[in-house]
């Protein structure tokens, strides 16, 4: 009950306020307001005779727990927390927006140690309590601790661009962080150490001494959290095999180095024992630079610990809200912290398991629990991963074995390694830590490991959880020894039975009203729909999804940085999001990375019915790995080639304008025999160019010199990203779009799209007006 635990009560008031702050950005005043009013109205229009089913007669469940004084409580603790997170974010923003793109001069501190990226060093900094990224290129050697003086451009982080694709913006404030700092001069004014930092050096430089590169950088993950140095290849199989959170110091962890500290310290008493503990436990999440779900779970075992020493009875709800309510409290926007989530929402569930149905055999208690928690977090896999583990639950309790004995056994190790020889230990460790990494990679290498989903709405969430909750709230019920089954199952068939009368009673009616549904069902089924074209931003680079009206849908290149896997990254979840687990065609232009990077991830996760190319005038390893992914998934290719037509469905079809079968361009092979094709759709049409160059656009004019007018299109999908090697005058005037698409991305290296060719799609525009 909530009577008891004004702390819940609190938390629960807080997440609300937070929420109405963040995503409808206005005082949650109004929303009382309006539910109180509906509130009165309903009272009043209700009569009060007796309804078996009635929600005023069920509500009073939900007064006995939301009692006058705790709606009090909820009502004060939102309006707090909305007006915090309304003036901060306000805050932020203002502050953001003075110094976007601004030449800057600071102070600041080194509060991170390296963080690892492909082509500059990365570090977070410290400046008047507001935290940065730091980017420096140069080959300066900066540590954790150093106070510096630095030079540079501040970067406004980006937001969203795709429908629910990831939100910068939104992350770095969830991390407490402004934006990015490009350095061009950075000195080092005081090199002063962090005593943690010095610490976690230490045993990161003995760590790496005794064992090989591969084994120390994973057992750094495990008992630190510090996955920096871990290959790609060694997260990739941690993720694919669902044990990430392995790489990730958590709650698991705490319990271990409580179990640790028991043993070490049980020989000076238990309250001294429990006081050295609390000490442990804060010096271990400051080495190990914390993380929402470290300080989740070392919050929970102080507030416990202290409990034990001031002799009080330890609420496990309350612990888990005041944990909850610290951090909110700390940074409102760590609501929509993964990290904080994941761990949170998980715990959620554990305690609620170990409460209604713990089982005594431990094996049986574990894969119950690990089964119906991977069941309980599949919206927010989806949500977030957009995928959901199968296989991999059987992995997950394998590994969760061995992760007890090698996180003791390494904490054993790196803390008593240097006084005794512990030979044994050492060796048992890298045993346990080569059969992890052998069984996460088996793990990963597992068909059909993973199932990728569509990514569900709020709505589709909600329906979820209501779903769950309300059939253990069932269960609950039907399993209180205080309460009679017999009674509980005779207001269930009296409720059935209640169902059944009225229905027969109001028989013709309910045929009526289904006929009705029937035919509006109908009816909104043959309405023609719409042609409808996104365009995806993939940074530097291009991609097109078409859906018919018929529900085809058409994948027109699919690529971008070269820095992640834009497939990965931006495409599947892009795809999921919109509901589609299903491509009828991928139309790839040409096989440059940046028009087919993301396509062979696509390819290989989504289901293609078939894919759209051109002979090649070079084969590159692109190419070969697009071939291989469609003998492996048996999809079928179409070659077009000039003058060829891909109808796609009645009224729908592509005109294929280029390459020439017969001649390739031979400058810039790959770019020059693009695929060149124009979508036509009634009065709409659009030309897509792919990267042909200025030398195919004038073969293009030649072979079309008697049909010029082939080339007219409503929107022009402009060649090469606005390269001044494309878009010559004589072709844009040629096609005379009313509306003109580049694909790039911000501040690319390039200086794409090129100032000239801005200024002919201008005057073109004002030709038309």
């Amino acid at each position: 009950m909530l009577k008891n635990r004004p702390i819940v009560a609190i938390t629960i008031g807080y997440i609300i306020g937070i929420i109405m702050g963040l995503y409808c950005k206005i005082s949650i005043v109004f929303l009382y307001l309006i539910l109180f009013l509906i509130y009165l109205i309903l009272k009043k229009i209700h009569k009060k005779q007796f309804k078996l089913i009635s929600i005023r007669r069920y509500s009073r469940y939900i007064k006995i727990i939301f009692t006058k004084n705790i709606c009090i409580i909820i009502f004060i603790s939102s309006f707090i927390s909305n007006i915090i997170t309304i003036h901060r974010n306000q805050q932020i923003e203002n502050y953001i927006n003075r110094i976007d793109k601004k030449e800057i001069q600071m102070t600041a501190n080194i509060v991170s140690n390296e963080i690892t990226k492909k082509y500059s060093k990365q570090y977070i900094i410290k400046y008047k309590n507001k935290q940065f990224y730091l980017n420096i290129k140069n080959e300066l050697k900066i540590e954790f601790g150093d106070t510096i003086y630095l030079e540079g451009t501040f970067i406004k982080p980006k937001s969203r661009t795709n429908y629910k694709g990831f939100d910068f913006f939104e992350y770095c404030k969830s991390q407490g962080l402004y934006g990015t700092i490009n350095a061009k001069n950075v000195k080092v004014i005081n090199d002063k150490k962090s005593f943690f930092n010095q610490f976690f050096l230490n045993i990161k430089e003995f760590v790496h001494k005794k064992f090989s590169k591969e084994i120390s950088n994973v057992l750094l993950g495990i008992i630190l959290g510090y996955r920096e140095e871990i290959s790609e290849d060694i997260k990739e199989d941690f993720n694919e095999s669902n044990v990430s959170h392995l790489l990730a110091v958590s709650g698991m962890h705490i319990g271990y180095l409580i179990l640790f500290c028991h043993f070490i310290f049980k020989k000076i008493g238990k309250r001294n024992s429990e006081f050295f503990t609390i000490l442990i436990i804060i010096l271990f999440f400051k080495i190990a630079n914390f993380s929402p779900s470290i300080l989740r779970a070392a919050i929970m075992a102080i507030i416990m610990i202290v409990s034990k020493l001031l002799y009080r009875k330890n609420d496990i709800w309350t612990t888990f809200c005041l944990a909850l309510l610290c951090l909110l409290i700390y940074n409102p926007f760590m609501i929509n912290n993964i990290s904080l989530i994941l761990s949170f929402v998980a715990t959620f569930w554990i305690i609620l398991y170990n409460k209604l149905f713990y089982n005594k055999n431990i094996i049986v208690n574990t894969i119950k629990l690990t089964i119906s928690l991977t069941v309980f977090l599949i919206p927010i896999s989806a949500i977030y991963f957009y995928k959901i583990p199968v296989i991999s639950i059987e992995i997950s309790i394998i590994v969760g074995v061995l992760a007890g004995p090698i996180f003791i056994l390494g904490i054993s190790y790196v803390l008593l390694g240097r006084i005794f020889n512990l030979c044994i230990i050492k060796a048992l460790l890298d045993c346990l830590l080569k059969m992890l990494l052998n069984i996460t990679k088996f793990g990963s290498k597992i068909p059909l490991n993973k199932i990728f989903i569509i990514i569900p709405n709020t709505v589709e969430v909600i329906f979820y959880y209501t779903i769950i909750f309300i059939s253990i709230f069932l269960f609950f019920i039907y399993k209180k020894k205080r309460i009679k089954n017999e009674l509980f199952k005779r207001r269930i068939k009296n409720l059935i039975n209640l169902l059944k009368f009225r229905l027969n009673q109001n028989k013709q009616e309910v045929i009526s009203i289904a006929i009705i549904l029937v035919i509006v069902l109908a009816f909104f089924t043959f309405i023609p729909k719409k042609l409808i074209i996104h365009f995806i931003d993939v940074g530097q680079g291009d991609s097109c999804l078409i859906i018919t009206p018929n529900n085809k849908k058409i994948l027109i290149d699919g690529g971008g940085n070269e820095n992640y896997d834009v497939g990965e990254k931006i495409l599947i979840p892009y795809l999921l999001s919109r509901k589609i687990r299903f491509l009828d065609y991928v139309i790839i232009s040409h096989f440059d990375t940046d028009h087919i990077g993301g396509v062979l991830t696509v390819m290989e996760d989504i289901r293609v019915k078939a894919v759209v190319i051109s002979k090649q005038g070079e084969f590159t390893e692109n190419y070969k790995k697009f071939m291989q992914i469609v003998k492996q998934k048996h999809i079928k290719i179409l070659i077009v080639g000039q003058g060829d037509k891909l109808k796609i469905e009645n009224g729908i079809y592509f005109d294929i304008l280029w390459p020439d079968n017969s001649k390739y361009v031979s400058e810039n092979v790959l770019n020059n025999n693009s695929i060149v094709c124009k979508l036509k759709y009634k009065n709409f049409s659009m030309l897509f160019t792919g990267d042909i160059e200025e030398i195919a656009e004038i073969q293009l004019l030649e072979k079309y010199k008697n049909n010029i007018e082939i080339f007219n299109s409503t929107i022009l999908k402009v060649a090469h990203h606005g390269s001044k090697t494309s878009s010559t005058q004589k072709f844009i005037d040629a096609v005379k779009p009313k509306m003109a698409l580049i694909g790039v991305g911000e501040n690319n290296k390039f200086g794409h799209p090129n100032e000239s060719i801005l200024q002919r799609l201008k005057d073109l525009r004002y030709e038309n007006m």
